[in-house]
């Protein structure tokens, strides 16, 4: 269905074209447009367009649409918004929505609209579109790129179902039982229930079974959704079994969903209902994929290098491969297994050891950062592969690679912005200061400028850039000189003057180094930072800060809960604050003439915030009779927009979780064990387990050992990946009461290092609870083995001296690993609460103060050392001083990480 936009079109067009032709001469007006692409001009570019998913028949709606100009001039342009029947733009046959003259835009520059848009001219779905200098009357440099799409948008009156998300296994065994977990949101304008379906595809086209011709996909389970509001959504739980579909050989799958699958429901738009959802491994194999690659920011070439890289088994078998690391120009990771000339560096490799299915282990690889052709110091990626020569038979076979992050790898500096922070609002013009930390990440010491700048984006723009100025600069100050891995927090100093549009409102106070670039570095792109949001003007700001309330309460009763509210603004204001019960982490205040998604609590009415004042209110509230299960507090301030403010979306805060119904919560708060153990010996633990909820239980809890801080119990029959310890029965809890349990335990053969002592309460899920994923702890680290372990307990020292001066420092290091051990201490001081060591090529970050050697241990024992040393601080000023036992890692020790302490504030004297 095409129709015209009418007589105002047809004739602005006409216009257009006559004011186009007076001015061409002897050419046409198109031959000259076209002379003129790519020589320069304005070039205005629709980047964003968004609109309402769906809207009543014969209601206006509001659009929000960016236009850009990426062009070497200004300009000035309109923006006409069309509604079409298909995603074709066309001004002259679709209809007309609106329009907003933008202006003058100079290059680089955008702006933001929102624009009311005409009713829709039918029921039906519709494509929202944006067309930037609709009539053509600007010469760009290119003329191709002006239009944007947005939708489809339904309009009538019914619901429109759709999945936005699937959420599952990693990899099942072919016929096991599965379990997922599907989204499905309503988009429509009334309210609807829905079947939901999951298959398992060889492709991502999703055919739901009861079609014509044979079954393409493979029916996994169904689950039918509660009736879901306009804007709603809701997650369900999905079981069934893997079943292959043709051709049924194992590899990987799509597991994707279909909402309304037989066309049961009358919708909006009836074609959006199925979801690709995401791919599975399904069969009897390992997946070996790369989680995470970190390590230094920057290296010298040629130096010697160390990452760790973390893999993991996304498979039902265990297995163990090799991992290699890789210096890469770009994000691809070419291994050096393939034919024709190396594209990445090799640096190292290692083997990943064996790992069970679900289990990761975070490997260190060593090796020289030798660079890839054409060998120029720069930034590069530094990633890696697992089973780079596919020796192993894998579920999925390219997913064993990762771009990692980028490095700088050369003879450079490399500054980079790390954090910005300051006030929160401040009226236009007036004085401001920001706290920037800025970092030196490559391998070359060097200082630097900071320039701190207002943006009504996120992106800061240095006033060095060509063209008018789009954002305002606050003021700039020396960062002082910075090692390599050294950081300096700076205080800038300026004024806030609004950059264009000189609007009162939020804007993002961000940060840049070296904004002239005149400092060679090794990364030339990550010298800016958008730093936070602030508001500018002179009005009030409403923030809620935090929401509390009890752990559980039963449907239909009467509760108290906290809210602490502030006013971040510059003018003082009454505001009111609402509270909520959500069943998800978003908080929803009713939108006429929307049902309510979220359920209404109570009010805080009419509380007067001068600027910079908070305050704390308790709220009597009455608990909904919802189903049992878990629920989100939340507030809302200023909840129907009485009162203008600097920054509007930052109203709401989503508080605890609160279990609402006649069940028990069981959870545990605490697990404790030796500092260490030996492989087969016995060692006593102690596990507390907590009833929040409101019916009494008895219940079991089960102990862990496990390599990580998530404890996974074992899912048959897939192995266990963590060691079972233990369990304590019977534990009987009333409401609100807490218990402690002893109970010892033996250590099992695992590898000497790091372990977590964890417990789960009901590990069989045999009772049913109000929350029921806040089962497992795992906090406690315990090493495991025969080795010591090294540990700085206190530091203490005057804590004024004169610079140069002796003074006394004292500390106290324990043994508290399995075996005897002989250590050096050494002495720091540190600008920060972190102790350092020096790490060969680079210069120390900490200044070396002294040795106390050949410190004897027994496992178990403390002692005491004292040591005179000299203040040589860099600087006068205040200084942490700390210690660090056996800094260079020559005693092998059950934890690795725990061997520095920052001890007394010393404040360092001329």
């Amino acid at each position: 269905m095409r129709r015209n936009i009418g007589r105002t079109v047809a004739g602005a067009l006409a216009l257009a074209s006559v004011a186009v032709g007076c001015n061409s001469g002897d050419p046409s007006a198109d031959s000259l447009k076209e002379a003129k692409q790519g020589l320069g001009g304005p070039d205005f570019v629709v980047t964003a367009l968004s609109g309402p998913t769906s809207t009543t028949p014969g209601s206006f709606f509001n659009a929000t649409v960016t236009v850009c100009n990426r062009g070497d001039t200004g300009g000035g342009t309109e923006v006409a918004l069309v509604l079409s029947d298909d995603s074709n733009l066309s001004i002259a046959t679709d209809f007309w929505g609106g329009s907003e003259y933008l202006g003058y835009l100079p290059p680089g520059v955008c702006d933001t609209r929102t624009v009311p848009v005409s009713p829709a001219p039918s029921d039906g779905a519709w494509y929202l579109g944006a067309l930037a200098d609709p009539y053509d009357f600007e010469f760009e440099s290119d003329e191709s790129n002006n239009s944007r799409l947005s939708g489809p948008m339904g309009v009538g009156y019914g619901p429109d179902f759709l999945i936005t998300a699937v959420e599952g296994p990693t990899s099942v065994q072919s016929g096991q039982s599965l379990a997922a977990r599907v989204t499905v949101c309503n988009q429509g304008t009334l309210s609807g229930d829905a079947m939901v379906e999951l298959y398992l595809s060889a492709d991502e086209f999703i055919q739901p079974s009861g079609g014509p011709g044979p079954q393409e996909d493979m029916f996994v389970g169904s689950a039918h959704s509660d009736p879901l509001y306009p804007g709603q959504c809701a997650t369900m739980p999905v079981q069934g079994n893997a079943w292959l579909p043709p051709p049924g050989t194992e590899g990987p799958y799509h597991l994707g969903a279909v909402v309304d699958p037989q066309h049961v429901r009358d919708e909006l738009i009836e074609d959006n209902n199925s979801s690709s959802g995401y791919r599975i491994g399904v069969g009897n194999r390992p997946d070996f994929v790369i989680t995470s690659v970190t390590g230094p920011t920057s290296a010298e070439e040629g130096q010697p290098l160390t990452a760790q890289v973390t893999v993991c088994n996304h498979g039902t078998t265990s297995g163990d491969s090799h991992v290699e690391l890789y210096l890469s120009e770009d994000g691809f990771i070419q291994p050096n297994t393939g034919p024709g000339p190396m594209e990445d560096s090799f640096v190292g490799g290692a083997p990943s050891g064996p790992l069970y299915p679900g289990q990761c282990a975070t490997v260190p690889v060593q090796g020289n950062a030798w660079l890839p052709p054409p060998v120029t110091e720069g930034a590069y990626h530094l990633g890696a592969v697992v089973d780079p020569s596919n020796n192993r038979q894998e579920l999925l076979e390219d997913n064993n690679s990762s771009s990692g992050y980028r490095i700088g790898v050369g003879d450079a500096p490399d500054f980079v912005i790390t954090s910005v922070t300051g006030p929160t609002s401040v009226p236009d013009g007036q004085p401001l200061t920001a706290q920037v930390t800025v970092c030196n990440h490559g391998t070359r010491p060097g200082d630097t400028l900071v320039e701190l700048y207002l943006s009504a984006d996120a992106t800061i723009r240095t006033n060095t850039a060509p063209g008018p100025m789009e954002d305002s600069f606050v003021g700039g100050a020396p960062s002082g000189p910075l090692y390599p891995g050294h950081c300096a927090t700076v205080p800038v100093q300026g004024n806030a003057w609004l950059p264009p549009p000189a609007f009162q409102g939020a804007y993002h106070l961000g940060a840049v180094a070296d904004p002239l670039n005149n400092r060679q570095e090794l990364l030339e792109d990550n010298n800016s930072s958008p730093g936070y949001r602030i508001g500018v003007g002179n009005q009030p700001d409403f923030v809620i800060t935090s929401v509390t309330g009890p752990y559980s309460v039963r449907p239909n009763t009467s509760f108290s809960a906290s809210v602490v509210f502030c006013n971040r603004g510059q003018q003082s204001g009454t505001v009111d604050v609402d509270l909520y019960l959500s069943a998800d982490s978003v908080i929803r205040p009713p939108a006429a003439p929307l049902p309510p998604e979220d359920f209404f609590l109570g009010t805080v009415p009419g509380v007067t915030l001068n600027a910079g004042q908070c305050v704390s209110r308790s709220v009597s509230a009455m608990s909904p009779g919802v189903m049992d299960g878990a629920y989100h507090l939340g507030a809302v301030a200023d909840p129907r927009n009485n009162s203008l403010e600097l920054i509007e979306d930052n109203n709401l805060l989503t508080g605890n979780r609160i279990g609402v119904g006649n069940l028990p919560d069981f959870v545990v708060t605490a697990v404790t064990g030796p500092y260490s153990g030996r492989q087969g010996s016995t060692f006593s633990t102690n596990v507390t387990v907590c009833n929040r909820g409101q019916q009494s239980g008895i219940v079991n809890v089960d102990l862990y050992l496990s390599s990580d801080n998530t404890l996974r119990l074992p899912v048959a029959p897939q192995p266990p990946e963590d060691f079972y310890l233990g369990t304590v029965t019977g534990i009987s809890l009333n409401v609100g009461l807490c218990a402690s349990r002893a109970l010892t335990v033996t250590a099992p053969s695992v590898p000497d290092g790091a372990w977590f002592l964890g417990a789960v309460v009901d590990p069989t899920g045999s009772r049913a609870e109000l929350i029921e994923d806040n089962n497992t702890l795992a906090v406690n680290r315990i090493g495991v083995g025969n080795k010591p372990d090294l540990v700085i307990t206190s530091v203490t020292s005057a804590s004024s001296v004169r610079l140069g001066a002796a003074f006394t420092v004292s500390f106290t290091v324990c043994n508290r690993g399995q075996a005897a051990a002989v250590t050096d201490v050494d002495l720091f001081f540190s600008s920060d609460n972190v102790i350092r060591p020096p790490v060969a090529p680079l210069p120390p970050e900490d200044s070396y103060l002294g040795t106390v050697t050949g410190v004897s241990l027994n496992a178990g024992q403390c002692v005491t050392r004292s040591r005179s040393v000299n203040a040589n601080a860099p600087t006068t000023g205040s200084w942490y001083v700390g210690t660090s036992a056996d800094t260079y890692g020559a005693v092998s020790e059950l934890l690795e990480d725990n061997n520095s302490l920052a001890g007394t504030l010393v404040s360092v004297t001329p």
